[in-house]
């Protein structure tokens, strides 16, 4: 296939002629355009699984720490028996720790540190497969991996070695409107809002207002212990039962049932 784009043509680049370490570094320079809503980085620490220690490639992280993914660059060329398929093995059961925040954080200001440790330590990650070319040929291999999302990005170069990417597959997808679940509380903390997903709110945030019911309500935000509550103010009783918090894109936060 040939791609045409601003009075030149592109040819597609055989999948086995480029390098890893060069398709992971065209991924990384436009990763914006390839996965908006998300930051992302370069991110090889080492995980220790069960089934053996294991080193990623990539992360993407929800801009507002509400998910995270590892994602993993392979050439289409690779085995999938002897190499893909455990690889992918051992990423789906990796296990984040502060540890693996801090690896990131330590090496670039993008990160909100805080929020990043309570995302990777509360929120499992999901995890990305990316292929520089269609890989039909390894769909029985990781049929017992269904929730690997398999994306493909092809390299295009023109004569004059310009490079486009063309996207399919699936990607990965933001939360989109929904920041957390909330839960009611219980015992002394019945008036409030438990934050399922503490990490979706900046950490020093001191209050919140919310539409609740159609009708504008402030929430003051608490730490308490290893969790973060929503309490209204004056307070009052909530339903009994679990809600989400919404926003919209003009930042107006409202409570869903």
């Amino acid at each position: 296939m040939r791609l045409y784009m601003d009075g030149e043509w592109f040819d597609a680049v055989p999948p086995g002629s480029t390098y890893e370490a060069e398709f992971e570094s065209l991924v990384q320079q436009h990763s914006a355009s390839l996965f908006p809503g998300f930051l992302s980085a370069r991110f090889d620490p080492l995980f220790r699984t069960p089934l053996g220690d294991v080193k990623p490639d990539l992360v993407l992280v929800d801009k507002e720490y509400r998910s995270w993914f590892i994602v993993e660059v392979e050439l289409s060329t690779h085995p999938v028996t002897r190499h893909v398929k455990p690889q992918m093995e051992k990423i789906t059961a990796a296990r984040s720790t502060a540890a693996h925040a801090d690896w990131l954080a330590d090496r670039s200001a993008q990160w909100d540190r805080s929020r990043l440790r309570r995302l990777m330590l509360d929120a499992p990650h999901g995890t990305v497969l990316l292929a520089n070319a269609p890989t039909p040929h390894w769909d029985d291999a990781l049929r017992t991996l269904p929730g690997v999302i398999r994306g493909v990005v092809e390299v295009y170069r023109s004569n004059h070695n310009r490079t486009i990417l063309r996207v399919n597959g699936s990607q990965p997808q933001a939360p989109g409107a929904t920041v957390s679940g909330l839960t009611p509380g219980d015992g002394y903390f019945s008036n409030a809002y438990k934050i399922d997903l503490p990490s979706s709110l900046p950490m020093d945030l001191e209050h919140i207002d919310v539409l609740s019911g159609g009708e504008p309500v402030r929430y003051r935000v608490k730490q308490i212990g290893g969790d973060r509550y929503l309490f209204p103010t004056p307070s009052s009783n909530l339903p009994n039962r679990a809600v989400r918090l919404m926003v919209d894109d003009a930042g107006v936060h409202r409570i869903e049932e």
